[in-house]
Order: structure tokens, then sequence, then C-alpha cells
């Protein structure tokens, strides 16, 4: 007995001489040649031919013996049956038969059984196959074709004779049921139209191209009316409604319906607003005496047009937040805007008003640009000291859904210069200015607070350092957490900017020379910029542009620096100025969500940390989160992680005893958000 193969839903039958009416092919091969095969069959690769008596009937047979042999019956209307005489030319023979069927004009082939005649005796001897084709499925009038292949084959010949197709009494698809697919992506708003496909499925399983009929949305939850065009003709079986919107927050579902057929989506939530994300690059650079320039030095290069060198690596930046300093007069402040950031179309860029220190050293101005598309400056001020002004700028986050949730982002941004020099009154100066600015900062700001500038600073227990960052109701701290005795130290090489220009160069613009082995420049932060779901700094986003961590005491521009910033800009860095800008980026994000009673809803993450200095244990508290469940990971001021607890209560202790007093970094976290503390241990 052959063995043959099928998948489900198919009847094989296997028999000889077994009655048949074929009303759609009777073809026993006799009225074809070597060169003219049946009318309209497809068959490359094979052959008709009269070898040996190897027909069934008559003379002639059709022949495969090679892989990739096919014939394609005629297209037939809703065939029910195939039926095949056939043999091999050996005992031996092994090939595979695939029989397929296909109703998409032959794209899709679908396998009706698979024919091994090496699995069975006798093969030499003519034998009937006889196979029903899934009329349940191909359904009514449907134009089908059937496939022979020899897919596989290791020797042997394949004869086929007296082939039978029988016509069928397909069953007609009745449309019985609708599917929605294609839903809404994203944030969906109440009032705002969105689109979303529903399907006329037949009994089959098929979406019934042949329908046409009316599909009429609404809401399948009380609570909000769906509007917009809620009735559409389906075209091919489908209708896509592109122009639906409720009118209220909430989670709802869509019904579907045509007379007696209907059918439920998914839920679909619908928000008052939705939120949004923005990133602000922020960037501070002693411009070194701008635009002026200085010549009190011999021998000195100077550099005419340095607003053309600046607009250079701003263009490669594209700073939001421009904090300078060395700023000498206003019509450098409008050079800086009006050449440097705006040109070339640019008009989105404003700044602060031009204000000479009050302070003394007014040729050593601060200056503040922002992009006014991100943020704009709703008040600026001047921080008096003994030496030289800090400058204070209010700016407003532009959040497109403000009007709705009334409540802003402000940020507060600090631009100073401190004093110069490594002697004992040049650290006890600095260290009394940094006073004025640290009474300034905790009674006029709420803590969302920005500090950039040229701080002259050579070690991390300078007091002006200790003040910024271990005091005060709003302390500061380093985003890359690398404190330490900085100056002419290579272990923090990657966070120096001065010198640009190496010791024995000509000075520029009487601007230091000593290659890259200071860190002056800084842009510190306060704990709340990253306590907050509105702000963050980005990890690792902090950068002296154009150190690539390997120079000491080189050029910027030196051949080996391997930082990927152009030679063009590191080139424009060298006669620029003598330090190189630093940069950071902070990610924003807006709230979205329903308001109550004019509170958005969902949004509360209050997280307090105490006592914060600490000597012993901390206690991390989550306010109104008793159904919160968060993780806590502390980790050591060289990123090792050292403690990791889940909270199970509002209040969870963590023991620091065991651990060495320094600065660490708790990161507390959920499923929405994390946010960061830092945690001092004495």
């Amino acid at each position: 007995m052959i063995k043959f193969y099928t998948i489900c839903f198919f009847l094989l039958i296997h028999f000889f001489g077994l009655a048949q009416t074929c009303d759609l092919i009777n073809e026993d091969m006799e009225n074809g040649s070597t060169s003219n095969y049946p009318v309209d069959w497809y068959t490359p690769g094979v052959y008709v031919g009269n070898i040996g008596g190897n027909a069934y009937s008559g003379t002639y047979h059709l022949g495969m013996n090679s892989t990739g042999d096919s014939i394609v019956l005629p297209t037939l209307s809703c065939p029910k049956q195939i039926c095949f005489y056939w043999i091999t030319s050996s005992n031996l023979a092994s090939f595979t038969l695939d029989i397929k069927w296909s109703n998409d004009n032959k794209q899709t082939w679908n396998n009706l059984s698979t024919l091994k005649p090496q699995d069975s005796t006798n093969i030499t001897t003519y034998r009937q196959t006889c196979l029903n084709l899934p009329t349940q499925i191909i359904g009514a009038n449907s134009d089908v074709n059937i496939l022979l292949v020899m897919s596989s084959r290791s020797g042997g010949s394949f004869f086929l004779d007296d082939v039978c197709v029988s016509q069928g009494t397909c069953n007609a698809p009745i449309i019985d049921s609708f599917a929605f697919s294609d839903y809404p992506q994203g944030c969906i708003m109440k009032n705002n139209p969105f689109s979303i496909q529903v399907n006329a499925y037949n009994n089959l399983g098929n979406v019934d191209t042949n329908f046409n009929g009316a599909i009429t949305l609404s809401s399948n939850i009380p609570g909000a009316n769906l509007t917009g065009t809620t009735t559409k003709n389906a075209i091919n079986g489908s209708a896509i409604f592109d122009n639906v919107q409720f009118d209220s927050s909430g989670v709802f579902s869509l019904k579907a319906n045509n007379d007696s057929i209907n059918a439920i989506s998914n839920t679909i939530q619908i928000v008052d607003f939705c939120s949004s994300q923005d990133t602000l690059i922020v960037m501070a650079y002693n411009l070194l005496n701008f635009p002026n320039g200085k010549n009190d030095c011999s021998p000195n290069i100077q550099i005419a047009n340095r607003q053309d060198s600046l607009r250079k690596i701003l263009d490669y930046i594209q700073p939001d937040i421009l904090l300078v300093c060395e700023l000498n007069n206003q019509t450098g402040a409008d050079l800086i805007l009006n050449s440097s950031l705006n040109h070339s179309g640019t008009t989105k860029y404003k700044r602060a008003n031009f204000v000479f220190n009050s302070s003394g050293f007014n040729d050593l101005n601060n200056g503040f640009f922002y992009n006014s598309e991100k943020v704009n400056l709703i008040m600026q001020d001047e921080v008096a000291n003994s030496t030289r002004d800090f400058g204070h700028y209010k700016v407003v986050g532009n959040d497109p859904n403000l009007a709705i949730h009334k409540d802003s982002l402000i940020l507060d941004f600090f631009s100073g210069h401190l004093k110069a020099g490594s002697s004992s009154t040049d650290v006890t100066r600095r260290g009394n200015d940094v006073d004025y600015l640290r009474t300034y900062v905790d009674i006029k700001t709420n803590g969302f607070n920005i500090f950039g500038g040229d701080l002259n600073l050579y070690t991390d227990q300078e007091i002006a350092y200790q003040t910024l960052c271990y005091s005060g109701k709003y302390p500061f701290y380093d985003p890359i957490q690398s404190e330490g005795n900085w100056s002419d130290n290579s272990n923090f090489k990657n966070t120096f900017t001065q010198s640009t220009r190496a010791f024995g160069t000509t000075a520029i613009e009487c601007g230091a020379t000593g290659g890259i082995d200071d860190r002056f420049d800084f842009i510190l932060i306060s704990d709340s910029v990253n306590n907050s779901q509105k702000i963050h700094y980005i990890n690792n986003s902090y950068t002296a542009l154009g150190n690539d961590g390997g120079l000491f005491n080189q050029s910027i521009n030196d051949l080996s620096n391997n930082s990927g910033v152009p030679a063009d800009i590191l080139n424009t860095l060298y006669y620029m100025s003598d330090h190189l800008p630093v940069l950071m980026k902070l990610a924003i994000n807006y709230p979205g969500g329903n308001v109550k009673d004019g509170v958005l809803e969902n949004t509360k993450f209050s997280v307090d940390v105490y006592p914060n200095p600490t000597s012993n244990s901390i206690f991390v508290k989550l306010d109104n989160q008793s159904s919160v469940k968060c993780k806590l990971i502390l980790f050591n001021s060289i990123g090792e992680k050292i403690v990791q607890v889940e909270t199970i209560q509002n209040i969870t202790p963590i023991d620091l005893s065991n651990y060495p007093t320094g600065v660490y970094v708790l990161r507390i976290e959920n499923n929405n958000y994390t946010t960061y503390k830092r945690i001092i241990l004495k």
C-alpha cells in the first residue's frame, strides 16, 4: 500500500478503478506530444511521451524526472476532486511530489497532499490517487489552480496519466462577524480625531472582499459621546473610520454594527491631554574677552571676527541654553545673538539684557542666550559679590498643555566667573563670593537650579565648592560625580577644560597656555533637577567639548585627539578661547493625563530621604504612595551597586553603618518612573 501524507481538512482517497465525473478536466494525454502539451497546462520541465508503454491508457503519458519539474492545471471554478493515475520508472525511485492548490491567482500555494513513492512497494504498476479539495475553505465560484511539483529527487521518474477533475458545489460564504484592527497608537486626547478599522469576516474566516455594506460605530460604554463620521460603507470588506473622537476622557470601547452583526473593540484610553517630551542642551563657555580680545602680552596673536569662530562651534552643538562669561559689552552680546546664533534664516534664539558687572571687572560680564522655541525668559537678576556678579535667569518651559494643567516648569539658571588664582587669598575670595550666591539661591528659587561658568576651582575641598554642593536648602551637585583634587591630576583629565593651548605655543588674545590640565569650567545642578517627573539629567551627556579623556598638557587640536569631534571644530576651539565649553543634556517630561478639580491625576510621586547627610541609616519615604512598590538601588562614588531593596511600605530604612563616608547615589524606580537622590554619609 502506498503511504500518503495529507494536511488537516483534506480527505485523501486511494483506490483503483473508481467511477468519476470528469466535468472540469478529463485529460488522457493522447492529444499531446513532446511539443504539444495539453491546452492551458503550464508544464515547465515536464514532457509528454510514449516511452515503453508507460501510459495507463492509450499511448501517451506525462513525465517528470528532475527536481522542480511541475505542472499547473488550467484555472478551475470550484473543483471538488482531482484523480490521476501514476507509476514510477523503477521500484528504486525516490522523490517527493507535492500537490498544492491556490485561490488567489497562484500568489499563495496551500498544501493538499505529499506523495513519496519510496515509502511503498510495487510502484511500477499504475494506481489511482484521488484528493478532495477543501470547498468549505475555497468558497463559492472561486477560481482555483492545482499544482503538482517534484520538490526533491534522488532517482527515478514519475509518470502521470488520465487526470480527472470533478465539479463541486462550493459553500457560498456568509458575513457573520466584524473585527476591529489598526487601533490608534500612542496618546489619544478627547475631542481629537483618531482612526480605526472594522473588517467584515465570512463564515470561512476570511475578510469578505465582496462586502460593501454600511457599518456604524458608537460608544459601547456610557460616559462619552462618539462624534465625527461614525457611519462608513465598507470597501472590499473593510471600513476605515478616520475622523471619530470622544468628547470626554476615560476608558471606553467601541461598538461596530450592521443589522444583526456587531462587534466590540478592545478598550481605548482617552485623556484630557497628552504628555510630551523635550531635551535641553545646556552649554557654559568662557569666551576669553569677547569680542574685544586682549593685547597686553607679547608675543600675542589676535583673531579678527571671532563671532564667526563661535558660530561654527554653536552650529555644531545647537545649544538651547548658552551661559557665557568674559563678555565685554553689549556689542558682543549682539554679535553672539545676530551673527553666531541667528543666521541663515534662524530666528529662534533670544537673549537676556546685557548687564555690566556691578562688583567690578566690568569688561568681564555674563551673558544668557536661549532657544525661544523651548523656553522663555521671565525674569533676570544680578547677584552682587566682591569680584564679579552672578547672573540669574529664570525661564519657563514651553509646555504645549500649560493652559490645561497650569503646572509650569520653572528653571533658574545662574552664570558666574569666580576669582582666578591658587593663593589662599584667591581661595577665600571664591568662598566669600559663593556665600552670596548660596543665600540668594535658597531664598529666590524653587530648587530647580543650574549653575554654569568658569569657577576656577582646584579641588572639591575648596570652601566655594563645599558651600555650593554641601550646604543650604538647595545644594548643587556634580552630574558626573567626579570630585577630588583636579588640578594637574591625570586621573581627572577627562574633565579638564583649560587650557586649549599647550605650553610653548604663542598666546592668543593673551589667553593661558599649558595644555589641558585643569577643570575650571562646570555645570552644576540641584537635586531637584533629578528629583522630579518633569526634568532630569541625561546620563553620560555631560562633556567638555573635544576632550577625549586622553589629552594631558596637550593642545585640544593635537593630532592624537580621539574625541570624534571634527578636526575643523577642534581647530576652532583652539583659536576661539583658552577654555573648552562644557555641555550637558536635560530631559523634560511635560505631564499628560486627566485633570480633576484642577489637579492632575496619577502624576504624584514625591520621595523624601532623611536624614541627609547621615552617619548611620537613611529612611526613604514615599508620600501618599502606599500602593506603589519601588526598587531602591544605592551606588557608591565609582558606580558600584552596593544595596538593592524593594519598598514594602511608605517608609523603608537602609542601613549604611558598614560603608565608608562619602557621596552615594540612591536610585528610586518603579515601572513608570525613575528618580535619583544624592546621599552624603559622614
